[in-house]
Parts: C-alpha cells; sequence; structure tokens
C-alpha cells in the first residue's frame, strides 16, 4: 500500500525528455499485481500509471467491474498531471483478451475519486523542477491542497486504507503539505 508520495518525473515540458530510461511510466503495474495506490501526486511522466497485462495473468483481472467493487488493485484519491503531452493510465494487453481497453480503464480511474489536470504542473508547486535548488512543496492554491466544497481528492474512507492507523489521515494529496509540519519532514536528512 502506498499513501500521499509525490513522484517526479523529468518531463518538465513535453520537449524535455530527460534520461531515456525515465520515458515509461511513474508507475508499472503488472503480473497479478494488487498493490493500492492513494492520495498521491504524479508529475512529469509520459505516462502516469500503466497496467500491463502484458504477461503472467492480466493485472486488469484484479479491478472490480464498475467504481465502488471491492477491488484488489486500488487506485483511489490521486492526482495525475499529464500537461498536455501525457495520459493518466496507460494499458498493455495481454494474449488472452480479457475485455478490459484502454477507454475502459480511464473510465474507472475517474469514478475510482481520481483526478486529470492538464496545466503545466509549475502553478501547483514551489520549483520542482529547478534542478539546483527544487521544491516540491504545493503552493497554497495547489490543487493538491485546495478543493472547494464537493470536490475533495484524498481519499481516508475506504476499508483498505482506514484499517490501517499507522496512515495518518491528512487533507492533502501527495507527499507535502503547502505549510506546516508536513511541508517541512522531509528537510534536514533528504538529499536530491
Amino acid at each position: 500500500m502506498f499513501s500521499n508520495i509525490s513522484i517526479f518525473g523529468p518531463r518538465a515540458t513535453a520537449a524535455n525528455v530527460g534520461n531515456s530510461n525515465y520515458l515509461g511510466s511513474a508507475i508499472q503495474i503488472r503480473r497479478n499485481s494488487s498493490l493500492s495506490l492513494y492520495n498521491s501526486a504524479i508529475i512529469g511522466w509520459t505516462n502516469g500509471i500503466l497496467i500491463d497485462a502484458g504477461t503472467g495473468r492480466a493485472t486488469d483481472l484484479n479491478i472490480g467491474s464498475a467504481a465502488g467493487n471491492d477491488s484488489t488493485l486500488r487506485i483511489r484519491g490521486n492526482i495525475v498531471f499529464t500537461s498536455s503531452f501525457g495520459t493518466a493510465m496507460g494499458y498493455t494487453v495481454n494474449g488472452t483478451p480479457t475485455g478490459m481497453s484502454a477507454a475502459t480503464l480511464n473510465t474507472w480511474f475517474l469514478a475510482s475519486g481520481n483526478r486529470v489536470v492538464t496545466t503545466a504542473p509549475e502553478v501547483n508547486f514551489t520549483r520542482p523542477f529547478d534542478y539546483s535548488n527544487p521544491d516540491w512543496t504545493p503552493t497554497g492554491n495547489s490543487l493538491l491542497v485546495n478543493t472547494t466544497a464537493g470536490t475533495r481528492v484524498y481519499e481516508f474512507s475506504d476499508a483498505l486504507i482506514a484499517a490501517r492507523p499507522f496512515i495518518t489521515p491528512v487533507t492533502f494529496v501527495g507527499g507535502l503539505a503547502a505549510g506546516g509540519e508536513y511541508a517541512i519532514w522531509h528537510k534536514g536528512w533528504s538529499r536530491f
């Protein structure tokens, strides 16, 4: 289970491809995986999340047939910044067709409380792609911390995450808050 992580890739712009080793997806879920991803931000990748059903038992068989089903693969409360050059969800077909398609997968992704944002990520973070002095703290008006009534993105009510008392519910998506103790917890011991 992963909750409240920020995954920054090399693509600050469509022209910036970074290292060719990192042109794929931020997250590749494959071979019958049933991982859970909650309340996380994916920024600067060609593809946000790839459901890779290409080999082994098809991963997409772990997704319920409709949002709200008790899927063993759970992706909820996340924001993927595509910046108009990427895709939120990718899909690799299994040799034995399962009936899943990229369109169906994207419908499930959005119906499961996730969001896709096509604006440039710089408007939501302090200095995310300043490689000499990066700062991934969200700004006060970021979609990660600023939600209007009825559009809450973060998800802590799902039974799977609620059953883990060591995960502290917070009111933001990603690994950092815009202010307070959750904005600076990584400073002083991490190095980028």
